[in-house]
């Protein structure tokens, strides 16, 4: 017999036992740039004056909190009007509130402690570093070095100006932005961000002594609504003025602004089967061999994927459409005004639908793609030539990733911004960088790829606005994780904003089978529209040394050539072993790191007095009087590990006997010839020849302390082919379809766009209903929301077991700072009948319910029969503040427990928890057969902009658990929610719907008065019944068609069913009259009203479940009273809509 169990949780409020054990005495905040101490308010301190002022303005402070009452010293913050603005490491909040209210709070915890930030952690270390040189050298300082990544430009008079991004106060907040009255919410922000722009510009032209004519005055650009000015200032008065503004107390931060920088069928074949052992022939068949996915039909068809880059060459054959040859005259004469920015576009969804491109904006600058990286970007996402044919039945070498998805393209080009020299993009994003999101999110866009970055490493105001925009809407957004894998940057990695954002999906770089005799431009079809002969050998990849420097901190640096290029000997090119054909992973072992050794004597003629050399190369001299054999015999008997020689003229010599110990050939190179004279250690690394499994040497790596104690934030989180052969532009419109001209590329900008193109493949997955049964059926299709892709991702990522080439190092286990969770592979990701073998090998999602409460737990259990299992967690975090340190809001932790209680199991395997990343991973590769408990609980939570969604995704050998999709309402646009559950009936054999549930439900409520504002229910009567109506009978369709079916043969079971159902119908009715009689019901009968409701549905059904009394629902205790449901006021209806919804709430257990 079927047990039905409501779980419920309550939540007491602390008493005066606790308000008396509070911890008194002054606390530790740990800014990004120093540790402020804050006080209690009995304490003399340094920013108390400002706490004591009368200004009725809302300044910002650090407010410390004792752990036993942060919660109610949350509650008293919110009546006081405060907003609290990020966490602050290890107890305190950045807050925005009143002077007077500081005073308040701590009046009401003693405990509580406070200060403004001082003036010295308000400035970013960069800008003190710019600061200090000038006030060294105020006149003669060099600023070529000194503004490096900086934007500047010059004053008209010829001065040195810089741009600085200033942070203060938010002017709005998030939940305002998406409630009923956003617009006018809007326009009152936008006005207050305009005068505080106003109060700052004027303030700093008096600072300084400039009128508005000056040169030097400073220069504005419209503050946004949440508080970010860009600030344009001759570099001569960057001292004063900075002093200035942090002395405000409505400035939270100042920063430099830095400029953007520039971060293939082989690439689609290698996601789709995890690695390829062998570059594709020429033709490669559209099968399951080399694509399984697209055989199987997924291959981005229904999705339209975002490129923001410099723009698209839209008569390569790759996007060409015969109907639109004159799209070119219909992009400049159309204008649209959108998310504030006025835009020329291209819609191919007015009328005629455009084969490849759904929409295409310019911002400035032309509609022509002038440098290429655009279109071998959206190439790599979706091209797709229109000469041969493909995909269908024979792809050619350069098709995308998803060639049956759509672009819709953000052309961000400046041709003026181009510079080559300084590795500058010829980009330039709006200053609202948001605004490319929103004009594609517009059109349906649920996934942007973007291959450009900055010089920053830190969280700044562009993370701030794509997190902020990545939590409220939705969207995947895709960065290239940057290419400065060369440079050393030990504490803080080089992971560069964007991609370092909380909510971005960062990719680094594998490298590739390399199309090497390709030229740039090359076409691969020729004037008849056949596929010209490629010879399968132009792929290629070869085994070889790669040489490190070991610097004076013990981490090693790649050797690079003059032109910046790695200090490579690849073996079986045109350098080659002494005993040619044996592959050189064969003899040495890959990921070890060799000594390289000067023979000594240098030219190897005679017995080597080098001794415990077993693990090292020597490296000798091609002359002497000796024979290359001889050479070889003395390194040999030395014992070392492999013989290297340097010919003098750099000729490839490939004779020889090799005396069982591996040789080669390389030419002189003086840079490793001046290591060595300096006694530098060097050493060589063996990068074996399958390239998938290597982390090319410019992809940038993340912080290091991930590696070494997970506390950090884990970038890049994915790899994909860095080296592409994708679509050429030729910087021309022609109106003529080209000859499918392609080139090859390389870089982190060539990998995101591979992995935007994949997560096109994961939606196509869920949208067209593959999930649960890993066949189509569209009745099971639905939406994902973008952490359920992310996810999905993340889980079949692949551990790759080759090398970092940046430091020669054997990549280790994943996560890591060079790789992530891995290399992506969706033939892991994705279960599809014919592609896995495995017949267990399954997927299961949960996405709802939400968080509510910090101190919620969710509970699952799923019943495993083989490996491996792969858990992930995964969501969207509120938006940081620039200054503070890089770590969670929304802090939520995972955790895997073997049967019976056993091994537990940590998200990311961080021992202490992970506090820096919205990505949590548990991977089990040899799990104990039975039944594993996931959990997902909350460190810490902030609600003040509503619940919490996350994503949990289980994979694997799984035969039972959560089967989901259960959706959390979106946030913004709020649509009702599709509550019909698109697997009843096709759940994987052997799958318990019982199983498939919470094991403790905490909440099942929904978010009913953001739902209820954002339909506008509290000024229309009609409107607010009408809107319940349709939640409560959207309730109702949850019953599966067949549950009344399941209990066939058990009559007491049957009547049971029955009855419940028409109890559900019974309480429905009761809920309309509810709501119908809200105004003008006193607060007994209100409460009477519910009651008897109540009262009706116990006496019915006494024997199976009872329901709480009424004061669970809030109603004389806890956040909704019986006077907001009595008063009258405009939150009479939500209110008692909410109590309403909470009473069928309790009923749902019952039936799913």
């Amino acid at each position: 017999m079927k047990q039905f169990t409501v779980h419920i949780s309550i939540c007491l409020l602390a008493g005066v036992s606790a308000l008396a054990s509070q911890q008194r005495g002054p606390r530790t905040a740990s800014l990004l740039n120093e540790d402020v101490q804050t006080f209690p308010k009995s304490t003399a301190a340094d920013g108390r004056s400002l706490m004591e002022s009368d200004s009725p303005a809302p300044q910002v402070f650090l407010i410390g909190y004792d752990p036993a009452v942060k919660a109610d010293v949350h509650s008293k913050l919110v009546s006081l009007g405060a907003s609290i603005l990020t966490p602050v490491p290890p107890d305190h909040w950045l807050v925005k509130m009143k002077p007077a209210d500081v005073a308040a709070l701590q009046d009401a915890f003693p405990s509580t402690t406070a200060a403004a930030p001082p003036k010295g952690a308000k400035v970013s270390k960069e800008l003190k570093a710019i600061i200090e040189q000038l006030e060294k050298q105020p006149e003669g300082v060099k600023t070529e070095g000194l503004l490096a990544g900086i934007v500047t430009a010059k004053a008209p008079d010829g001065q040195q100006q810089l741009e600085l991004s200033v942070h203060g106060l938010p002017f709005t907040s998030i939940k305002s932005t998406i409630g009923p009255n956003a617009a006018e919410e809007g326009k009152v922000a936008k006005a207050a961000a305009a005068a505080w722009t106003k109060e700052l510009r004027e303030g700093l032209g008096d600072v300084l002594s400039v009128g508005a004519e000056d040169p030097c005055a400073p220069k504005t650009e419209p503050a946004g609504m949440f508080g970010t000015l860009p600030l344009t200032l001759c570099l001569r008065h960057l001292p004063a003025a900075t002093s200035w503004l942090t002395e405000q107390g409505n400035v939270v931060y100042v920063e430099a602004a830095h400029n953007i920088i520039f971060e293939n069928l082989q690439s689609a074949s290698a996601m789709q089967t995890g690695a390829l052992a062998e570059p594709l022939p020429q033709s490669p068949p559209n099968n399951a061999e080399h694509f399984p996915l697209w055989s199987a039909g997924l291959d981005g068809t229904g999705q339209v994927v975002g490129v923001a880059d410099t723009g698209l060459d839209l008569d390569s054959c790759f996007f060409w459409d015969g109907d639109f040859q004159d799209y070119q005259d219909r992009q400049v004469a159309a204008t649209r005004t959108e998310s504030g920015n006025e835009y020329r576009y291209f819609d191919g969804n007015g009328g005629a639908e455009h084969r490849k491109v759904q929409s295409y904006y310019v911002t400035v600058g032309n509609s022509i793609d002038d440098t290429g990286h655009g279109t071998h970007c959206a190439g790599t996402v979706a091209g797709a030539s229109s000469k041969v044919g493909d995909p269908e039945g024979q792809p050619n070498l350069a098709t995308g990733v998803a060639p049956g998805a759509r672009l819709s393209i953000f052309d961000l080009q400046s041709s003026a911004l181009a510079n080559s020299e300084s590795g500058e993009a010829a980009v330039r994003p709006p200053a609202d960088i948001a605004s490319i999101f929103d004009v594609m999110h517009q059109r349906d866009v649920r996934i942007v790829s973007n291959s450009w970055g900055s010089s920053d490493v830190n969280y700044n105001s562009i993370c701030q606005m794509i997190d902020r925009y990545a939590w409220v809407y939705d969207m995947l957004i895709v960065y290239a994780a940057g290419n400065a894998g060369f440079q050393q940057a030990p504490d803080i990695g080089t992971v560069p904003a964007p991609a370092l954002c909380k909510n971005v999906l960062a990719v680094g770089a594998t490298d590739n089978w390399r199309a090497r005799d390709i030229e740039e431009g090359q076409a691969l079809v020729d004037s008849s529209g056949n596929q010209r002969d490629i010879s399968t050998e132009t792929f290629s990849s070869e085994s070889g040394l790669l040489f490190h420097a070991t610097l004076q901190s013990g981490r090693s640096q790649l050797i690079s050539n003059d032109d910046r290029t790695p200090l490579t000997l690849v073996t079986g090119v045109d350098l080659g072993l002494w005993a040619p054909g044996t592959p050189l992973e064969e003899n040495l072992e890959t990921g070890r790191q060799y000594n390289l050794v000067v023979a000594n004597p240098t030219d190897a003629c005679s017995e080597l007095q080098n001794s415990g050399v077993e693990n090292s190369m020597i490296i000798f001299e091609e002359r002497g009087d000796c024979s290359l054999d001889q050479k070889a015999q003395n390194v040999a008997n030395a014992g070392a590990a492999a013989g290297i020689m340097q010919a003098t003229d750099g000729r490839s010599l490939v004779t020889g006997n090799s005396p069982g110990i591996p040789f080669m050939t390389m030419p002189p190179s003086s840079q490793l010839n001046t290591l060595l004279n300096q006694g530098v250690r060097i050493t060589t690394a063996v990068k074996s020849r399958d390239p998938h499994n290597h982390i090319m040497w410019l992809s940038s790596y993340g912080p290091p302390g991930w590696n070494e104690n997970k506390q950090a934030r884990l970038k890049p989180e994915i790899a994909a082919p860095g080296v592409t052969l994708s679509a050429h532009a030729d910087g021309v419109f022609s109106g003529q379809e080209d000859q499918c001209n392609v080139g090859v590329s390389q870089g982190t900008s060539m990998a995101a766009p591979a992995v935007a193109g994949a997560a096109a493949i994961v939606r196509q997955y869920f949208v067209e209903g593959f999930y649960p049964t890993g066949k189509k059926v569209e009745a099971n299709g639905f939406k994902p929301p973008a952490s359920l892709v992310r996810a999905v991702l993340l889980a079949g990522a692949e551990s790759m077991t080759g090398i970092a080439e940046r430091t020669g190092q054997k990549l280790g286990d994943t996560p890591n700072n060079s790789e992530g969770y891995g290399r992506l592979n969706l033939a892991r990701s994705l279960p599809v009948q014919g592609v896995r073998p495995e017949a267990n090998f399954s997927m299961h999602v949960y996405t709802t319910p939400n968080f509510e409460d910090e101190s919620d737990v969710f509970s699952f259990q799923v019943d495993v029969t083989e490996g491996p299992l792969i858990v992930v967690l995964a969501w969207m975090d509120l938006p940081g503040v620039p200054g503070t340190r890089d770590v969670l809001i929304q802090d939520l932790d995972l955790k895997v427990t073997e049967p019976g209680g056993g091994q537990e199991f940590l998200g990311n395997g961080a021992a202490n928890g992970d506090h820096y990343n919205t990505n949590e991973r548990v991977v089990i590769d040899a799990p104990v057969p039975g039944n594993y408990t996931i959990e997902v609980s909350a460190q810490s939570l902030l609600l003040d902009n509503g619940p919490q969604p996350f994503t949990l995704v289980a994979l694997g050998g799984i035969v039972a658990g959560p089967a989901g999709p259960a959706f959390p309402p979106a946030k913004a646009p709020v649509d009702l929610p599709d509550f019909q559950d698109p697997t009843a009936g096709t759940q994987p054999s052997g799958s318990d719907p019982e199983s498939m549930r919470p094991e403790r439900t905490i909440s099942l409520t929904f978010p009913f008065e953001e739902l209820a504002d954002a339909q506008e229910i509290n000024n229309n009567e009609r409107t607010s019944t009408n809107f319940l109506m349709a939640v409560l009978e959207a309730i109702l369709r949850l019953l599966p068609p067949n549950y009344e079916a399941e209990f066939q043969g058990d009559p007491q079971l049957e009547t049971m069913v029955s009855r419940r159902r028409s109890l559900l119908q019974q309480a429905v009715i009761e809920a309309k009259v509810l709501v119908r009689s809200a105004r003008g019901t006193t607060e007994d009968e209100a409460e009477q009203a519910v009651s008897e409701a109540v009262r009706q549905i116990n006496e019915a059904d006494s024997t199976d479940v009872r329901f709480p009394d009424l004061s669970f629902y809030g109603v004389s205790t806890g956040s909704i009273s019986a006077s907001d449901v009595t008063g009258g006021n405009a939150g009479s209806k939500s209110a008692c809509m909410h109590l309403a919804v909470l009473l069928l709430a309790t009923l749902l257990p019952i039936f799913l």
